[in-house]
């Protein structure tokens, strides 16, 4: 229905109350970035952290909704998940965190959301969507360029070489050092091979 924003989920026909707090939403989000955990995991915990009550009649459909829940409503086409290129990664909540906070105040106006004692998933993320021009959208739109090997012009180059720590993503610069490290750790006779090509 428009205009609703829900608090519970329907599993098979019945309504199971959810947390619908932006921030078990963000720590569910985070958890997800957990390498170390196993898709059965997150799912797991995903429905212990959502959910006030388990289901424990449908593991699929609960966990199916949770991500509907999570995705605002959109609706998921898992058949041609295969045909879809992944999109570049532009954001992080943790990293990013205090940049969106100060923009989605800017919207609020007087208080800091962060205060405020609840707010609705999809509502936090409505604010997050119309954040306009400003420093985290100009961070995002250099983290766009650089990803796309697009040539950054003059001032962007200045800003981005004066504000690295902001721009790149901590992930991005973990995977590189992982990478690094598994190429610096192997032997020199496997090195200069991988170099020969």
């Amino acid at each position: 229905m428009i205009g609703i924003l829900p608090k519970h989920l329907l599993i098979g026909n019945e309504k199971y109350p959810i947390r619908s707090d932006y921030r078990i939403c963000l720590a569910i989000i985070q958890m997800f970035n957990d390498k170390e955990m196993t898709i059965r995991n997150k799912n797991n915990a995903m429905i212990e952290m959502l959910y006030k009550n388990i289901p424990d009649n449908d593991f699929e459909e609960t966990v199916k909704q949770a991500i509907w829940f999570l995705d605002c409503g959109k609706k998921r086409n898992n058949d041609n998940s295969k045909d879809i290129l992944p999109q570049p990664r532009l954001m992080d909540w943790v990293q990013d965190e205090q940049l969106i906070f100060a923009e989605i105040n800017k919207q609020i106006g007087h208080i800091d959301i962060r205060s405020l004692p609840y707010e609705h998933w999809w509502t936090f993320i409505g604010r997050y969507m119309t954040i306009g021009d400003g420093l985290f959208m100009s961070i995002v739109s250099i983290r766009k360029k650089i990803k796309a090997g697009k040539k950054l012009d003059e001032s962007e180059r200045e800003f981005y070489n004066q504000n690295r720590d902001m721009i790149d993503l901590e992930v991005d610069m973990q995977e590189k050092n992982d990478v690094i490290d598994w190429y610096l750790n192997r032997d020199e006779e496997h090195r200069i091979g991988d170099l020969d090509g």
